[in-house]
């Protein structure tokens, strides 16, 4: 899929549209991405594998739900969609726990929101881009990440740090 997205100026405004391969084709990180984590009554974690068919970071662990922020949507409206679209879950519920500019400190690669929803989706309708998905206690994901860096995404580490000092927090 190659959706229109926004480039965005050092304050997250719009100021061009470009097609989603070019970000990635020129390097360019000014443009706008959301990620979820779903957290079970168990204090579980919603924790997906992406497809080996996904054209970006391929059979990695990643998010409970996520993606790109398409030109002219706000990072809430890319939220809902992402959700629906990848696990078939409509719900507006989630929080956002974090907002992250680029660059930050965190080293994400681009803008994003963190958000947070807390549910017990034991069958979604999962989406082809996911190969499988599975509710993970948080020892179990922090071992994962200490033992196998690479099988995640890029930017998990941080935003699942973030999110267990925010969980903690609460």
């Amino acid at each position: 899929m190659n959706d229109l997205l926004d480039i965005v100026d050092d304050q997250d405004r719009p100021i061009a549209k470009k097609e989603r391969q070019w970000f990635y084709a020129t390097d360019n990180h000014h443009f706008r991405v959301v990620n979820l984590f779903i957290q079970n009554d168990d204090k579980k974690i919603l924790i997906t594998k992406r497809s080996n068919k996904c054209e970006v970071f391929p059979n990695l662990y990643d998010f409970s739900a996520g993606g790109h922020v398409r030109s002219s949507e706000t990072y809430e409206m890319a939220m809902s969609r992402e959700l629906y679209e990848e696990l078939g879950i409509i719900s507006n519920a989630f929080i956002e726990i974090g907002y992250f500019p680029y660059p930050n400190p965190l080293g994400t690669f681009c803008f994003s929101k963190l958000y947070y929803l807390t549910d017990n989706y034991e069958s979604c309708e999962i989406s082809n881009s996911i190969q499988n998905m599975n509710f993970y206690p948080v020892e179990e994901i922090f071992a994962l990440l200490h033992q196998a860096p690479h099988r995640f995404k890029s930017d998990f580490s941080p935003l699942f740090n973030y999110f267990i000092e925010w969980s903690n927090s609460r």
